[in-house]
């Protein structure tokens, strides 16, 4: 045998192993492994949180206290704040800056680059446009959530300005609310907010498709992932705003850090569902029913009937192991970890 003969033996013993007989046409066939992923309708927005709250400001200057923690439920008539008159200035405010934080906004302004920390919390009130009310000795006026956070907009976006708002408010908005903890305050400062979460909303501005018109409907419950948990809540409205809808949706649900957040980043589930997932060309019909081919343990591909439980975005999610049909009767189906051919139609397999 010839050098020439055993190369073209090699590279003939090469190409079987790697492409498979060219005969058979299978190896080459594009698959996919059913799995429990299951399905996920879902959306993905940057949410704008709008709650009833009021911010308060202190009643004099001193060291405060902070009887009860972030985010906590209060009740009413309860401490909430406390302000130690007989405290000193801390060094690093200054005795200069005690007296420049006094002063009124126009000589508060020119000192700004000097006082970072009461230029802080007048940016706060500027953006409050005079809605901040003075605090009643530091004693919660009403049953609610007690924050030490706040950015101004508390009354600008509220409950009762959500039909005014629009989508570029986001990008007016910080994503989170400004601390206000620290060592002292000056009379007139923020120095807390009083949060209602008997009632409070989000709202998404969502793409016009025939994915989000069915998803977003009035009444319709849904889950919100907010990362660090999921609150339960319902699509209280949904307004025409031209290329998208403005939803609003609507929660009675406690969580920590609901006061925490001006707008945050939010996964809208709308519905979950258990089973095995594929793409829809890998549905084929035979004899008016659906199927898929899955791969037999020889490598030959078997036509098997499915029942599509959900379609969504492309994807159904298909019954596992067995279903019932019209009439009645069991059906066997696929199972997990079968593979199934990805595009029965592109690889020849004709529909009826």
């Amino acid at each position: 045998m010839t050098c020439v003969t055993v190369f073209l033996v090699v590279v003939a013993i090469l190409c079987v192993l790697v492409y498979g007989l060219p005969w058979s046409g299978k190896a080459l066939i594009k698959t996919e492994l059913l799995d429990e992923e299951g399905l996920l309708i879902s959306d993905e927005q940057e949410a704008l949180f709008v709650r009833e709250e009021t911010l308060y400001l202190a009643w004099a200057d001193g060291a405060p206290g902070y009887p009860v923690k972030e985010g906590t439920k209060i009740r009413q008539g309860m401490q909430v704040y406390s302000i130690n008159t007989e405290a000193p200035v801390p060094e690093e405010y200054g005795k200069a800056k005690a007296d420049a934080a006094k002063k009124d906004e126009e000589a508060s302004s020119e000192t700004s680059d000097e006082d970072p920390i009461q230029d802080r919390f007048s940016a706060i009130l500027g953006k409050s446009a005079g809605s901040a009310v003075v605090s009643p000795g530091g004693v919660s006026e009403m049953t609610a959530i007690i924050s030490y956070y706040a950015d101004g907009f508390e009354k600008q976006i509220s409950p009762q300005t959500i039909d005014s708002l629009d989508q570029g408010i986001l990008e007016e908005i910080p994503a989170e609310t400004e601390s206000l903890e620290r060592s002292y305050v000056f009379s007139g400062e923020p120095i807390y907010r009083i949060v209602d979460n008997n009632e409070w909303y989000i709202i998404v501005w969502a793409a016009k498709d025939e994915y989000q018109s069915e998803n977003y409907a009035e009444g319709k419950q849904v889950r919100i992932d907010l990362g660090s948990t999921e609150v339960k809540a319902v699509i209280d409205r949904v307004a025409d705003r031209g290329d998208t809808y403005m939803v609003v949706i609507k929660s009675d649900m406690y969580y920590k850090d609901l006061s925490k957040f001006r707008r945050k980043k939010v996964n809208v589930v709308f519905e979950e569902y258990a089973g095995p997932l594929v793409g829809e060309k890998a549905i084929i019909k035979q004899d008016g029913a659906d199927g898929v081919y899955a791969k037999q343990k020889d490598g030959s591909f078997k036509w098997v009937p499915v029942k599509i439980v959900r379609s969504y975005g492309g994807e159904a999610l298909i019954a596992e192991d067995y279903y019932y049909d019209e009439d009645g009767q069991r059906v066997e189906t696929v199972v997990y970890y079968d593979e199934i051919m990805s595009d029965p139609a592109g690889e020849g397999y004709k529909a009826d």
